[in-house]
C-alpha cells in the first residue's frame, strides 16, 4: 500500500496527535498545500487567543470563529476543521506562526492562517 501525504490538520485520529502541554507546538495548516503556495510572509505573532462571533449569514465566514487578541489589534483566525486542536490554548497567551492573508478582493477583511499555535510560556518572542 502505498503512503498518503496528509495536506491538512492533525486531527485527533492521527497518530501524531498528543496532549498539548507547555511545550508542544500545535501544527495546524503548516503542511497544507493550499497554506505552503500562499505567497504571503510566514511571521509570528504573540498574543491571547479568544472565541469570536461567528460572521452571520449565507456571506459570513463561518471559519473564523477565533481571534488572536495582540497589544494593538485583533487579528481574525481562520480555523476550519481545527476548533479542537485551537481550543485547548483559548485565554492562554500564545505565539502564533501563520500567514495575514488579504481577501479584501473576495469582499472579506484579513485573515491570519495558522502554520502552527503554541504556548507563549515556552519563552518565544
Amino acid at each position: 500500500m502505498a503512503s498518503r501525504r496528509s495536506t491538512g490538520p492533525l486531527t485527533y485520529g492521527s497518530r501524531k496527535f498528543r496532549r498539548i502541554g507547555a511545550d508542544d507546538v500545535t501544527q495546524i495548516y503548516a503542511q497544507a498545500g493550499w497554506y505552503r503556495e500562499r505567497h504571503e510572509p510566514e511571521q509570528s505573532w504573540r498574543g491571547v487567543l479568544r472565541r469570536r462571533t461567528r460572521p452571520a449569514g449565507p456571506a459570513g465566514r463561518a471559519a473564523l470563529a477565533f481571534a488572536l487578541e495582540l497589544e494593538d489589534r485583533a487579528l481574525d483566525v481562520y480555523a476550519a476543521n481545527v476548533e479542537p486542536l485551537l481550543t485547548p490554548y483559548v485565554g492562554s497567551e500564545v505565539v502564533a506562526v501563520g500567514k495575514l492573508v488579504s481577501l479584501r478582493d473576495e469582499g472579506f477583511g484579513d485573515e491570519l492562517w495558522l502554520a502552527s499555535i503554541g504556548s507563549a510560556s515556552r519563552g518565544e518572542p
